[in-house]
């Protein structure tokens, strides 16, 4: 017991999941990062970033608009391009209990879903209530702002 024998076999188990692209993030050189949305309603609400996968041409078939969609936005977004919010990409990623986007990678756009289609999940409120999270435990976590401004919109 204990050792890894050459049977044993590590993988990950990956989620995938539609989101809506607000804006992006030029990192230096050839990276970009896209900053990502999901709907509750009418609310454009912020779930964060990926940066793995992102290409140029991906990109390149963003509109910019200049215009920040969301009405709560983590501070320190100041370099952000605001695109128009009419593409839905997916995003694969390892779940976990933060409903955080944990190693996400882009996968790419799709356009058989409409962007008020990718709705924020109530799975989140299970979680809440399941770990008794509520908003004055979780700012204490390494994902603060960005659990903090989803939890209020919830």
């Amino acid at each position: 017991m204990g050792k890894r024998t050459k049977d044993w076999i590590k993988f990950k188990r990956m989620a995938d999941e539609d989101f809506v692209v607000a804006g992006y993030i030029k990192k230096g050189g050839h990276m970009y990062s896209l900053v990502l949305a999901k709907y509750k309603g009418n609310t454009l609400i912020f779930r964060g970033y990926v940066t793995s996968g992102v290409t140029k041409e991906a990109i390149d078939t963003l509109e910019v608009t200049g215009k920040n969609p969301f009405l709560l936005m983590p501070i320190g977004e100041h370099d952000v391009i605001w695109v128009k919010t009419n593409h839905v990409c997916v995003v694969e990623y390892m779940p976990n209990l933060i409903n955080s986007l944990r190693q996400p990678v882009f996968k790419g756009f799709r356009d058989d879903v409409l962007p008020k289609e990718v709705q924020a999940s109530e799975a989140w409120s299970y979680v809440k209530k399941k770990y008794k999270l509520n908003v004055t435990n979780f700012l204490c976590s390494e994902r603060s702002l960005t659990c903090y401004f989803y939890c209020i919109l919830l």
